[in-house]
């Protein structure tokens, strides 16, 4: 080096002399003065820009630093200022190209130097995404740019000019390979995703690849970014490798036989998990342009997976609602007294039926909007199907249980139930409401036809006894009733009378079918007794009248056809007579 820096003064001095020599011919030399002024500086200008420093070096007191050679730029190396070995390893290769020493030996030691640092540096880079070590690091960026700078600079001079043959040594791009392998081996050490070793489900390895892949992003934005040039688009760079190891790993999981959990999984994965919990993380969505990344599935493979697993989610609701029916279905025959709440019976068979439901638009709606929106109308169908064997089930329960009344009116709450589910639920498609609530409407029809027949059952059994009970008492104040035979027209109206109030009975308790038909015969049978003015004609109602009603006399009224006592007729005869024609009634001679 002192060799070159004598050799280029020397012909700074010649110049000089010249330029002196010169000055006394302007008139004939005055350009070629120009000339050498301009070599002499254009040279001067070049040594510096050849040797990036100073040719001494000064310490701090005073004294010159060491020589530039290759022991000292190995001494470099070894203690890690790799920033300043890059730098004087390019002004160590120039020295050899502007000397022309072209020896072998002299290039095979300064590429050994270079194999040296280009080791160093590139294992800093290597290892820099998991660790943390900022002077390292920055040393290892400063022997990056100044390589890179010096291939910018031969690039731009042209082969002409620029006679380094190890000339572009491409840095740059070797580091973005270095980069690319040091990302490929973080992402082999997550369990799952290497060859070896027990294999975790495949949501914990898409999981395990996620929390590595921000967690070294974040690294990259807080520890790496700070050290390097902003055209080195560190984080970008980084996050485009790590993005396309992962997209090749989802292709290869999207490509196996997956049931449909895991279809679910990788759709929450590629439309939710990672676009929104890594990539738009508020720390790195500022760093990483999402554009530039590709998609993790092409679209035709994105919607194949939809397909599968929407058939899946409709065939596993349907199955879980078939269960539950079967099991409530079961409590009925088991004849188990069903739940009450609030004084009303209660079933939970609606419950477990809407949480399938609204459960699985839930699960589409973790993967996107739209996926939720296209199952609504498929489960919604899965719905309608499932009230419709419902139904079906409660009727041939019906048909084979005689004790329904409690079931009954539990099921026809369950019904309401539903309907309200139906009424306020408006992602449900207006057919499928429709549908519904006619199912609903007709289950609920049954079900009160069936609790208002065995009302009605108990009510025609307590009308029978009204009916009874209103005739005997109507008859028992006949009988204690006085009726004078003098006036013949007062006795006609008596009877009209009486007759009128046996029509009015007959009408009323005929509309509630009640079941003592027998008894309206009687009363207007007394009228016909009250017209009659010959004690014989009397006599003879009187015992047509005990024929037809045989217990008359002692007022109990049974239906003949009903009485298992055999009545004699003529006492029963006398009897009424001494009802009728003693204490009930006053018998005068016209």
């Amino acid at each position: 080096m002192k060799e070159l820096m004598s050799i280029m003064l020397q012909r700074s001095l010649k110049l000089r002399a010249a330029n002196k020599s010169d000055e006394s011919k302007a008139d004939a030399g005055g350009q070629s003065m120009e000339k050498k002024t301009g070599l002499c500086k254009g040279l001067q200008k070049n040594i510096r820009k050849i040797l990036h420093v100073k040719l001494e070096r000064m310490s701090v007191d005073g004294e010159c630093s060491r020589e530039i050679s290759i022991d000292y730029i190995e001494e470099q190396i070894l203690q890690k200022c790799l920033g300043k070995a890059s730098r004087d390893l390019i002004i160590l290769e120039h020295g050899f190209l502007n000397n022309g020493e072209e020896c072998a030996e002299k290039r095979q030691a300064l590429e050994s130097l270079y194999e040296k640092l280009h080791t160093e540096v590139f294992e800093v880079v290597k290892e820099s995404v998991h660790e943390d070590n900022v002077n390292l690091l920055s040393e290892t960026v400063q022997a990056i740019v100044a390589q890179e700078a010096e291939d910018e600079e031969c690039s731009l001079k042209g082969n002409s000019t620029c006679s380094n043959p190890a000339r572009p040594r491409n840095w740059k791009q070797k580091w973005l390979e270095c980069v690319e392998l040091s990302v490929r081996d973080q992402m082999q050490n997550i369990p799952g995703t290497s060859p070896g070793g027990s294999k975790p489900s495949l949501s914990e390895s898409f999981i395990s690849l996620g929390k590595t892949i921000k967690t070294d992003l974040l690294h990259v934005v807080k520890n790496l970014k700070p050290h390097y040039p902003e055209r080195f688009d560190v984080c970008n760079t980084y996050a485009i490798y790590y993005h396309g190891l992962l997209k090749s790993h989802t292709s290869v999981i999207a490509g196996k036989d997956l049931d449909g959990k895991d279809s679910h999984f990788v759709l929450c994965w590629v439309h939710d998990i990672y676009p929104n919990s890594v990539l738009r993380d508020p720390v790195l969505v500022e760093h990483i342009e999402e554009t530039n990344l590709e998609n993790l599935l092409p679209l035709e493979t994105i919607q194949a997976l939809e397909r599968d697993y929407m058939s899946y989610e409709v065939e596993s609701i349907k199955e879980w609602m078939a269960r539950s029916l079967n099991m409530e279905v079961q409590r009925w025959k088991e004849g188990t007294e069903p739940l009450t709440l609030g004084g009303c019976y209660h079933s939970e068979l609606h419950i477990d039926i809407l949480q399938s439901f609204n459960g699985g638009i839930q699960r589409a709606a973790e993967i996107n909007l739209k996926m939720s929106q296209d199952l609504v109308p498929l489960l919604a169908n899965v719905l309608v199907d499932f009230l419709n064997s419902y139904k079906t089930s409660f009727r041939d329960y019906k048909e084979k249980s005689d004790n329904v009344r409690s079931v009954n009116l539990m099921n026809i709450n369950c019904c309401q139930n539903f309907r309200d589910f139906v009424e306020s639920d408006a992602l449900l498609p207006p057919p499928s409401k429709e549908a519904i609530n006619k199912i609903l409407s007709d289950f609920q029809k049954a079900g009160f036809d069936t609790v208002l027949q065995d009302l009605f059952q108990e009510l025609k059994k307590a009308i029978e006894e009204i009916h009874v009970r209103l005739v005997r008492e109507y008859v028992t104040r006949f009988l204690k009733k006085k009726i004078s035979l003098k006036n013949l027209q007062k006795l006609q109206s008596l009877s009209v009378q009486i007759d009128n109030h046996a029509k009015l009975i007959s009408d009323f308790f005929s509309l509630h079918e009640s079941q003592a038909a027998w008894l309206n015969p009687l009363i207007p049978r007394l009228a016909e007794i009250i017209k009659l003015q010959d004690v014989g004609a009397i006599q003879l109602e009187i015992a047509a009248l005990t024929d037809g009603y045989p217990d008359i006399g002692t007022l109990t009224l049974v239906n003949p056809e009903r009485s298992r006592v055999k009545v004699l007729w003529a006492p029963n005869i006398k009897s009424l007579l001494a009802l009728f024609l003693g204490a009930g009634c006053r018998l005068h001679k016209m």
